[in-house]
C-alpha cells in the first residue's frame, strides 16, 4: 500500500496505477483540490488500483512531524471501485464529494459516520451497515435491491423519524 499525503498531482496514483499497486492519498495543500481544508486538516483524494476488497480510511495521518486529521473525501475519489468489498471512514470524516463512492456494486459491508450517509449512493450488496454516532438521514437509499441485513448504530443520541424508510427487513 503506497499512502502520499500529498496526492494533488496525481503523480503517484498514476505510477501505482502503472504499477499495479494499492493507492491512497490525503492532500494537504489547498492548491490541490476544490475545497480547501482546514489548517492540520487533510482530504483523501482516491486510490488508483485497489487490489484488495478492503478500504480503511484512516483518522489521522502523520507526515513531516505533524499530524493531520483526515476530515474529507474527494468528490469521485472512490468512483467505480468495483472490487471494493469492505469501506470503513472514521468519525473524523465530517464531508465526502460527490460520486465519492459511486458504481462500488460490490460493497458488503459500510462503517461510516451517520452524519455522512447522505453521501452514499446505492450499494446493491450491501449486508451490513454499522454507523458512528447519530443518524441524519435515511438508510434505505444504500441499499435499494434490499439485501441489507444488519444495521449496528454505535453512540448515537439522535436517530431522525425517517431514518429506515425504504428498508424492507
Amino acid at each position: 500500500l503506497i499512502f502520499d499525503p500529498f496526492a494533488g498531482s496525481c503523480v503517484v496514483e498514476v505510477c501505482c496505477h502503472k504499477l499495479q499497486r494499492r493507492f491512497i492519498g490525503c492532500e494537504i495543500n489547498k492548491e490541490y483540490f476544490e475545497k480547501g481544508s482546514n489548517e492540520g486538516e487533510a482530504t483523501v483524494v482516491g486510490s488508483a488500483s485497489i487490489l484488495g476488497g478492503n478500504l480503511i480510511i484512516p483518522e489521522s495521518v502523520f507526515y513531516d512531524g505533524k499530524t493531520y486529521k483526515v476530515t474529507q473525501i474527494a468528490a469521485r475519489a472512490f468512483l467505480s471501485k468495483k472490487l471494493l468489498t469492505s469501506i470503513t471512514i472514521p468519525e473524523s470524516v465530517t464531508s465526502i464529494g460527490l460520486w465519492a463512492f459511486a458504481n462500488c456494486d460490490n460493497v458488503t459491508t459500510l462503517t461510516a459516520p451517520g452524519n455522512c450517509i447522505q453521501y452514499f449512493l446505492n450499494f446493491p450488496k450491501l449486508k451490513s451497515l454499522t454507523i458512528l454516532g447519530d443518524v441524519s438521514s435515511q438508510i434505505g437509499q444504500l441499499n435499494q435491491d434490499k439485501t441489507l441485513k444488519t444495521v449496528t448504530i454505535k453512540d448515537a443520541t439522535l436517530i431522525c423519524d425517517d431514518a429506515f424508510c425504504g428498508c424492507s427487513s
